[in-house]
């Protein structure tokens, strides 16, 4: 950002401002800034500094709906802390303009960050892209929720006032939409005889009978509820490849998570495959068809920018093509085309 920026040049601009001699006038001696104006500067910066990262580590096509909440909760809470620190400010200077400013202005950004934060309520889909992250499942939400006062009715739901809370709204979502809509997701039951006595005839039967393990109670045929019933994967993890791996076996879950792994977090990425389209149909490709052009995004899309030794070989595999075409077309010149030089030396072309 420009003011981290003149935060880091803060000694070299003090010095210029310091060496500066104007040929006329007062100069710049009105303009510089002052202690008090690089105070307001470090804290509008320190305000801004998330919503600046949030931005940029949320750009490209390997971030998805998955990492949303949790950026979102990060910028919450940092516009909750500078709103408290522009308040705090802004009492201890009631006078002040410029705090009164920062105070309003922090207040409409907090503002702002709840409304996109309660936007989530609106589909499931934000808690069932994170939720469905094999290296998170719920524990994120457990340990960030879990013990607020709040929030934890926000996970868990209210059954006094019949709330039933984000995990209620994801398993709805997933009993809705998908459980059982691509493949089975239940086993035969296998029956079981009873055990037989070692010995029927053995009196103390009894005994066999007692140090029999009893029945273990059957997985549970909800593979949703199977998945977060384990513990997370490793934190390296890719989500995109665990679910690959298990379409086979678990093909109404694993289409739940590739569902909602497959919507990007912002629409950047989208936005770039216009620019990228509008590059492709130029006058002299005007008459592209629509399959076509899809086919040529898609493909820019999944194999991305070609590596340096990639392009390099293909050069040189190009270069030898046309060497060898060149060679070819010499070679035949020579054959078709037969002539000698005269006494005069002049050239006389003779027929085949």
């Amino acid at each position: 950002m420009s003011i981290g920026r003149a935060l880091n040049c803060k000694l070299r601009i003090q010095q210029f401002c310091d060496n500066h001699c104007p040929k006329r006038g007062e100069g710049i001696e009105n303009d510089r800034l002052r202690a008090h104006h690089w105070f307001l500067l470090e804290k509008l910066h320190d305000a801004l500094e998330p919503f600046y990262e949030a931005t940029l580590c949320s750009e490209g096509n390997n971030n998805t709906l998955s990492e949303w909440f949790y950026t979102l909760d990060y910028v919450l809470d940092s516009a909750e802390k500078s709103k408290i620190e522009f308040d705090a400010l802004a009492d201890e200077n009631p006078k002040s303009e410029e705090y009164a400013f920062l105070q309003a202005a922090s207040a409409a950004g907090w503002l702002k960050t709840v409304d996109y934060y309660k936007k989530a309520d609106e589909s499931a889909a934000y808690y069932a892209a994170s939720v469905l992250d094999p290296a998170f499942k719920w524990s994120w939400f457990e340990d960030r929720w879990g013990n607020d006062k709040v929030k934890k009715f926000w996970l868990d739901g209210n059954p006094a006032k019949k709330e039933i809370g984000v995990k209620g709204l994801v398993r709805e979502l997933w009993e809705e939409e998908y459980k059982g809509k691509y493949g089975s997701n239940s086993t035969p039951a296998i029956r079981k005889d009873p055990p037989k006595l070692k010995n029927p005839d053995d009196r103390f039967g009894g005994l066999h009978m007692h140090k029999q393990l009893g029945p273990k109670p059957r997985a549970s045929s909800d593979r949703y509820i199977a998945f977060i019933s384990t513990d997370c994967e490793d934190k390296e993890t890719d989500a995109l490849e665990y679910w690959n791996a298990r379409y086979s076996t678990q093909p109404d879950l694993a289409r739940f998570a590739l569902d909602m792994l497959a919507i990007p977090m912002m629409s950047a990425e989208c936005e770039r495959v216009f620019s990228s389209a509008r590059h492709l149909l130029t006058d002299a490709r005007n008459r592209l068809n629509p399959d076509i052009i899809e086919a040529n995004e898609c493909l820019r899309h999944w194999f991305g920018k070609p590596e340096e030794e990639e392009v390099a070989q293909e050069a040189e595999a190009l270069e030898e093509v046309a060497a060898k075409m060149r060679k070819e077309n010499e070679s035949d010149m020579e054959d078709d085309v037969v002539y000698e030089v005269d006494s005069d030396g002049e050239i006389v072309w003779k027929d085949d």
